[in-house]
C-alpha cells in the first residue's frame, strides 16, 4: 500500500490552504497526529502479549481511538504512520495470532507457508521482512483479527449462555427447594394445629362431664346434708326436751337452791344452775315445740 492510505480520509478542504497554512503544513500535522495514535497503538500492543487480547484489539482500543483508526493504521506502509517499532510489534502480533490459530483456520489463510514461516522467524527474532513480506501479511491481519474476533464472541456468547442456563437452573433448584421446605413447614404446623385443636376438644369434653359428674355430686351431697342436718335437729330437740325435764323434775323434787339439787345436776353432767345457762338456750328450752335449726349448708 502507498502513503496515500493513510490520509485518504481527510477532507478535500484541509489539501487546499486553509487561513493562510499550507498544503505541506497540513499533511505534516495529519502525520503528526498519525504518529501519536501509532505510539497509543504501539503502547497498547506492548502491554499486551497475549493473543486473546491482540485478537480483540479493535474492541479493545474503542475509547482511545476508533476502528477506522486502528484499521489506518494497521493498513498503512507509510513509516511516518507505520514506524518500524510499531512493524515490529504488529509482526509480533501476527505471530500470536497465526501460532495461536488451530490447524484448520491456519491452513484457510491465504498467506503461503513459506512466507508464513519466514514472516514468524524474523518477527519473532526482531529482524522485519521485506515491503513485499510485510504488506501481505499484515492485508491480511485485519481481517484475521475480526475473524478470531467474531468466533471469540461467538465462544464467549455460547459460554455466557451456558453459564446463564446453569444460573437459572440453580436458581429454580434453591427456588423448589425454598418452597418445598415451605410447604413442609406449613404442613408440619397444620398438624401441630390439628393435635392442638383435638388436645382442646378434648379437654372441653373432659371438663363437661367433670361438670356434669359436680352438679350431681352437689345436689347428692346437698341431699344428704338434708338428711343429716334434719337427724340432728331431731336429735337437738330430743335433748333440750330432755334437758328441760330433767331441770324441772330437780326444780320440783329437791328445790331450786337446794344443795343436793346441784349435786344432782352435776352427776348428770348438766349445769347447776340456771344462770349459768346461755340466754339463748334457755330461750329455746322453754318453747313447747322447738323448730329446726338454720344452719347454713356450707
Amino acid at each position: 500500500m502507498s502513503s496515500s492510505v493513510a490520509i485518504a480520509g481527510a477532507p478535500a478542504a484541509k489539501r487546499q490552504k486553509v487561513d493562510g497554512l499550507s498544503l505541506g503544513h497540513v499533511v505534516a500535522k495529519e502525520d503528526e497526529q498519525s504518529q501519536k495514535k501509532a505510539q497509543i497503538l504501539l503502547d497498547y500492543l506492548r502491554k499486551n502479549r497475549r493473543p486473546l487480547n491482540v485478537i480483540s484489539i479493535v474492541d479493545n482500543m474503542h475509547g482511545a481511538l476508533s476502528k477506522a483508526d486502528v484499521t489506518a493504521l494497521v493498513s498503512s506502509s507509510n513509516p511516518d504512520v507505520m514506524p518500524y517499532l510499531l512493524r515490529k510489534e504488529m509482526g509480533k502480533s501476527c505471530a500470536f495470532l497465526y501460532v495461536g490459530l488451530p490447524g484448520e483456520r491456519a491452513a484457510a489463510q491465504t498467506v503461503p507457508e513459506e512466507k508464513k514461516k519466514a514472516f514468524l522467524e524474523k518477527y519473532l527474532s526482531g529482524t522485519p521482512g521485506t515491503a513485499g513480506e510485510e504488506e501481505t501479511l499484515f492485508g491480511q491481519f485485519l481481517p484475521l483479527v475480526e475473524q478470531e474476533s467474531a468466533a471469540m464472541k461467538s465462544r464467549i456468547a455460547t459460554l455466557q449462555a451456558k453459564i446463564n442456563t446453569a444460573k437459572e437452573a440453580q436458581r429454580k433448584q434453591k427456588e423448589e427447594t425454598r418452597l418445598k421446605d415451605r410447604w413442609l413447614a406449613v404442613q408440619k404446623e397444620q398438624a401441630d394445629l390439628a393435635r392442638q385443636k383435638a388436645d382442646v376438644e378434648k379437654r372441653l369434653t373432659l371438663a363437661e362431664v367433670n361438670a356434669k359428674n359436680a352438679s350431681c355430686s352437689s345436689s347428692s351431697a346437698s341431699t344428704e346434708v338434708d338428711q343429716v342436718l334434719k337427724k340432728f335437729d331431731l336429735c337437738l330437740r330430743t335433748w333440750i326436751k330432755r334437758k328441760k325435764a330433767a331441770l324441772e323434775l330437780a326444780d320440783a323434787l329437791l328445790g331450786e337452791g337446794d344443795v343436793a339439787r346441784a349435786d344432782f345436776l352435776d352427776s348428770l353432767g348438766m349445769l347447776g344452775d340456771k344462770e349459768e345457762i346461755p340466754a339463748e338456750t334457755l330461750a329455746m328450752m322453754s318453747r313447747e315445740d322447738v323448730t329446726t335449726l338454720k344452719i347454713p349448708k356450707d
